[in-house]
């Protein structure tokens, strides 16, 4: 089997879960190993026919140490978020990405990365398996899955529900907690996890009016990046049953459709064999 060594710069996010399932789905080609970026060193001690690094600090010191091992390179940024390093950043991320393999988990991130003067890159969205429909009778709940980072705007959702009268729950993921909302004001994504996962659930949505959640909702009805109406949209999908359980239906529905974990396994699949056999 061939052996893939992934660098993730978190253990417990999203991309790992993606790993996991990508594992699952692929184990009759493929062997697994995965490693924090920290331990970039031992690399060379693994010894994998191929890297596929996840995120800036992996991706950086895990796609160097594979260049100069001479190891094929793959790396998915999972959003590529460059505003706060400037320019210099963004020259290094193009240096790297003309020498390897680099997955863009939206289209949206695609297209940015080529206006920046990266190179043609490869589209794999971020799958997701079939869940559970979620049921609960309770109060309304919004939640959403972010870390605390500016460009996510936790504080301004904060002040959102509390205008809405709703309380929030924040997790860290990979999976979504417990809610009967989920919602996102975030300024920029590239394929988030979390709001997959809840499309999945057949939760209702209402998120910032951006590139990426425009990609994954396939419609902006649920989408705003006024304060006002973001809350205006809250009240309305808490307060009408029938509203909330179809437009939750509607997104479970294109989760499943397009964006499976089984398609994002099979394109991964398919660039690794096209990066071991040189192309």
């Amino acid at each position: 089997k061939i052996h893939i060594l992934h660098v993730l710069t978190s253990l417990d996010g999203g991309a790992a879960r993606q790993v996991e399932e990508l594992a699952i789905l692929t184990r009759g080609d493929f062997t697994f190993t995965v490693i924090p970026y920290r331990r970039w060193r031992d690399i060379g001690t693994i010894h994998p026919d191929l890297v596929h690094t996840h995120g800036k600090g992996a991706g950086l010191f895990g796609r160097l140490k594979a260049m100069r091992l001479g190891i094929p390179r793959v790396h998915t940024l999972h959003g590529f978020h460059w505003e706060r390093y400037g320019k210099w950043y963004i020259a290094g991320e193009r240096w790297l990405a003309r020498r390897s393999s680099v997955i863009h988990v939206s289209q949206a991130e695609a297209q940015e990365c080529q206006q920046l003067g990266f190179p043609v890159c490869t589209l794999i969205h971020n799958g997701v398996g079939r869940r559970r429909p979620w049921r609960y009778d309770g109060p309304p709940i919004v939640g959403t899955v972010a870390r605390d980072d500016p460009i996510k705007r936790l504080p301004e959702l904060r002040r959102i529900c509390a205008m809405s009268d709703l309380p929030l729950v924040i997790g860290t993921g990979p999976g979504v907690p417990p809610c009967t909302i989920y919602a996102s004001f975030s300024r920029k994504e590239g394929c988030p996890y979390g709001m997959l996962d809840a499309m999945a659930h057949g939760l209702p949505i209402v998120g910032s009016n951006i590139s990426a959640h425009r990609e994954l909702l396939g419609s902006a009805s649920t989408l705003s990046n006024d304060p006002r109406i973001f809350v205006a949209l809250l009240r309305r999908v808490s307060q009408d049953v029938g509203l909330s359980a179809e437009i939750g239906a509607a997104y479970r529905w294109r989760a499943l459709s397009h964006f499976s974990v089984d398609a994002m396994a099979g394109r991964t699949a398919s660039l690794y064999r096209q990066c071991l056999d040189g192309g």
